[in-house]
């Protein structure tokens, strides 16, 4: 599963004076991406003055690492004309690679005129964890029996920006439960690929009936992925049953047996 930079959309308008009549609209403040992703910020400006303008695009304040390009519609530009009336959309572009340092980093886009107006719009960049796991799918709600087995189809996810080795799934059991996981190990997954595991669970024959929550988790060398849970209905054995109604029987039979006697007496 890819993942794709989360923007929060909000709507900024900077007034840079009434004679001038220049605005600068901004709809994304902020981006959240892993190290070695792309972060994304929309903005349009906006030239409301009698006159045609161009505008030198620049950004301050990002770490040194990064690499910043404005686009417009695929091509990068770095300064755009704006007729009299009219508006450009821009979209900023933060290339973040493996490795950046995990944070939050404020900076500033400017759009300078070349009659020195200038424009100023904040941005945020937050730069999580280049390795990244998730359990993207598994079964949630198991019914079975004391002494039983069930499966457990679990499907792991690398949402980093970095491949993963030595790859295993993990179940937190009570005790006397056991557990066999296919494959045992994954060596690599690579970063946006998924991989599947088959996770056998045998019930204790001891076990009572209880409702029982087994966390599950995906381990790396580099990381884990956070808990998911597994809600797992434990009933007595069945076997009680057959047990049940054989002495059942035997009672009935024998209490058949005892009247019959008693009659011919």
């Amino acid at each position: 599963m890819i993942k794709r930079p989360r923007q929060m959309c909000l709507l900024l308008l900077l007034v840079l004076g009434v004679a001038t009549g220049v605005y600068a609209e901004d709809s994304a403040l902020l981006a959240t991406v892993n190290a070695g992703q792309t972060a994304e910020y929309a903005f349009e400006i906006r030239n409301d003055s009698a006159e045609s303008h161009d505008y030198a695009l620049s950004v301050e304040d990002l770490p040194a690492d990064m690499q910043a390009t404005f686009t417009q519609d695929g091509p990068v530009v770095d300064t755009v004309t704006i007729e009299a009336g009219g508006y450009q959309a821009i979209t900023l572009r933060v290339d973040v690679p493996v490795g950046s340092t995990i944070g939050r980093f404020p900076a500033v886009i400017y759009a300078n005129r070349e009659d020195g107006q200038s424009l100023q719009i904040p941005i945020t960049l937050n730069v999580e964890n280049t390795y990244a796991l998730r359990i993207t799918s598994q079964n949630l709600n198991i019914n079975t029996f004391s002494g039983q087995e069930f499966t457990l189809t679990v499907t792991a996810s690398n949402t980093g920006a970095a491949g993963v080795t030595n790859v295993q799934v993990t179940a937190d059991l009570p005790n006397k439960w056991l557990a066999r996981m296919e494959p045992q190990v994954i060596d690599q997954l690579a970063p946006n690929e998924s991989a599947t595991f088959t996770v056998h669970i045998l019930v204790s024959p001891a076990q009572i009936a209880i409702d029982q929550q087994i966390p599950l988790v995906i381990n790396s060398d580099q990381t884990s992925s956070p808990e998911a849970m597994v809600f797992v209905r434990v009933q007595n054995s069945p076997d009680y049953l057959i047990y049940a109604v054989i002495v059942a029987v035997l009672a009935i039979g024998g209490a058949v047996i005892y009247f019959r006697l008693q009659g011919r007496r």
